[in-house]
């Protein structure tokens, strides 16, 4: 059984303005989720640009300072390991010890310059 869409009820009257999506929406949708507005007037694709390049930020202000970040991706298989990304651009797998509250290097990822974040690197410029 087929139900009728969103615009068809709206436009027979069975569905009320507030639980009605907006009709923009339903266009945008049309479009792609990459070009969809949200209410801020920003796209998906926007909120993401402006996502990295606050985590760039973050990440620059880390290295100028000399404190290496922390993050997981496909090379970690444990919840207790992590990427450390050193502010020479290098790159170590590190597990975290609760008990310590310390990580211990486990290897060696990437040399100095090489790893995901060297772009942001002071050591690279």
């Amino acid at each position: 059984m087929k139900l009728p869409s969103n615009e068809q009820r709206l436009s027979s009257g069975s569905l009320s303005d507030d639980s009605a999506p907006r009709k923009q929406t339903v266009r945008e949708n049309q479009k792609g989720p990459i070009a969809q507005v949200f209410l801020n007037s920003l796209t998906v694709a926007e909120i993401c640009r402006r996502t990295a390049n606050v985590t760039d930020d973050r990440y620059r202000e880390a290295f100028r300072k000399g404190i290496p970040m922390f993050y997981h991706d496909m090379r970690t298989t444990r919840p207790n390991e992590f990427i450390r990304a050193n502010p020479d651009g290098s790159e170590d797998l590190v597990c975290y010890d609760i008990a310590t509250r310390g990580y211990t290097l486990t290897k060696h990822l990437l040399p100095a310059g090489k790893g995901r974040w060297a772009y942001l690197s002071c050591a690279t410029k």
